[in-house]
């Protein structure tokens, strides 16, 4: 699943580096709240269910905003051009399946990634892997 999902990984965990970098308070477990709330969304719209917009509030709407719209042009565009795929190589749009998947296995990272290095961890391991 990671190989072929690669680049879509990537530009999720782009989409909250950009939230990172506006609100450095923002920790593991903010992340990690978002991506479930994330996962939730799109587990409804691949069982073809009506997907309410996440509940949070605060940093974490802010950062859910961001992740959903970022999620949307994935499923709709595709993988746009990063570091993982060369820019002629054109992308189908990405299912929302794909998406619960992904997401998924992100909520593990920040698992790992939190009990490695504390409350920041995984923000700093994707802040000197993503750019």
């Amino acid at each position: 699943m990671i190989e072929e999902n690669l680049a879509t990984l990537y530009t999720i965990e782009k989409s909250i580096l950009r939230s990172y970098r506006s609100h450095p308070e923002i920790t593991d477990h903010a992340v990690r709240r978002v991506y479930e709330a994330a996962t939730s969304y799109y587990r409804a719209v691949a069982a073809g269910r009506p997907a309410d917009a996440p509940a949070l509030g605060g940093v974490e709407k802010i950062i859910c905003d961001e992740l959903l719209a970022t999620c949307e042009v994935l499923r709709t565009e595709g993988v746009g051009e990063t570091e993982l795929q060369a820019p002629a190589t054109e992308s189908e749009p990405v299912s929302a399946q794909t998406l619960q998947r992904c997401l998924n296995r992100l909520v593990r990272s920040v698992e790992k990634g939190t009990k490695r290095a504390g409350v920041t961890g995984y923000l700093n391991l994707i802040a000197t892997h993503v750019r």
